[in-house]
């Protein structure tokens, strides 16, 4: 299977001390562009990530995460994108 390279940011919501997905968003201007993009959402959200990910097409799976940058709550990288799986 074919995977392509993409940039993901993940908002993250506080409830009951446990952070959880809010928003999920692609970001199509590359890395500058997911940074910017999780800065501006973790002003509305507890925190938000940009990572870059590796991701199969037919299945939609994502492979190999990378964290670009974090802003306000977020968890650690293995629980987000479990999270997010």
């Amino acid at each position: 299977m074919k995977r392509v390279q993409k940039f993901v940011v993940i908002a993250f919501r506080l409830i009951k001390g446990r952070l959880l997905i809010a928003e999920m968003r692609e970001a199509r201007g590359g890395e500058a562009s997911a940074i910017r993009l999780a800065e501006m959402m973790s002003q509305n959200w507890a925190g938000a990530a940009a990572f870059e990910v590796h991701v199969e097409e037919e299945s939609g799976d994502m492979h190999a995460p990378r964290l670009l940058a974090a802003f306000g709550s977020v968890p650690d990288l293995d629980e987000a994108m479990e999270a997010a799986a």
